[in-house]
């Protein structure tokens, strides 16, 4: 799940011909020349261009500031946002990175305040560093639009972040709105077994599709022989799960779009969706 499990785990991986279904995002994970890695999940270099293009252009953010986790997820978003804003001829007003298992983000988010920043991009993995994040932002004044990596979009954070978290952007997996039938079948069919939503958008739409991907290709090659599988997974296109059509590039990224979301009431509404 986590790309720095993942970016620990490869060494290990390299020498297996095993297929290896992942969800972590961090843009080098599938370049770490490990031969079953796939990626379940669009990649931070389509999440952070999401993230960016939404904020100069939906937005209109003209000083854009950088608030990120110093864990391999953070800073690898924060690079490749940096990295597209530098294409729209811009730099990030203030680039803030906070330590693991940081409780007080005052002198980050004060920083950001002082640059003059109209908007903050926001590359964070916990969802608990989120929703703490958001109380101070409120509570230090500042009054700027903020836009999230997944952690932001996720049940448990715009819960406890309350209030707080209304009209605040989140780019997940998925969000509720203009779903595929795989889509429709998958939330109805959870709802009727558990009596809630699943959490799509940052951590079962991925998972779900992982397992029937997996399971369609056993059938359809009627083996489960890992080299064969892995051939069969480099192979997929036009294949339709709850995340969207999946198809399958050279390094083994299988989803090419992220939904951007906005909060209100501890709900997340779909914007639009970003192809990458």
């Amino acid at each position: 799940v986590l790309s720095t499990q993942i970016q620990a785990m490869a060494p290990v991986m390299k020498s297996r011909e095993i297929p290896w279904m992942t969800g972590g995002t961090a843009v080098k994970n599938t370049q770490l020349g490990v031969p079953g890695m796939f990626r379940l999940r669009a990649s931070d270099a389509i999440t952070a261009a999401g993230m960016t293009n939404f904020a100069v252009k939906d937005k209109k953010g003209k000083k854009v500031a950088i608030l990120h986790a110093s864990d391999a997820f953070g800073t690898g978003g924060a690079d490749q946002t940096v990295m597209n804003l530098e294409k729209m001829g811009m730099k990030p007003v203030a680039n803030e990175q906070y330590p693991k298992d940081a409780k007080d983000f005052t002198a980050e988010i004060l920083k950001i305040k002082q640059s003059g920043a109209d908007i903050v991009l926001m590359y964070i993995q916990n969802p608990s560093d989120t929703a703490l994040i958001l109380k101070q932002i409120h509570s230090l004044g500042l009054n700027i639009p903020s836009v999230g990596s997944p952690s932001l979009g996720n049940q448990t954070a715009m819960e406890t972040a309350g209030k707080d978290a209304n009209g605040a952007y989140a780019a997940v997996d998925f969000v509720v709105g203009f779903n595929s039938n795989v889509a429709t079948h998958f939330l109805t069919s959870f709802y009727r077994k558990f009596h809630h939503n699943p959490d799509v958008g940052t951590g079962s739409g991925w998972v779900y599709d992982s397992a029937y991907m997996l399971a369609d290709i056993y059938k359809k090659q009627r083996s489960t022989d890992p080299k064969q599988t892995i051939a069969s997974l480099k192979g997929v296109k036009k294949w339709d799960g709850v995340l969207g059509t999946f198809n399958a590039d050279a390094e083994g990224n299988m989803v090419h779009s992220v939904s951007i979301g906005q909060v209100q009431d501890a709900k997340l509404h779909l914007v639009k969706k970003v192809s990458g």
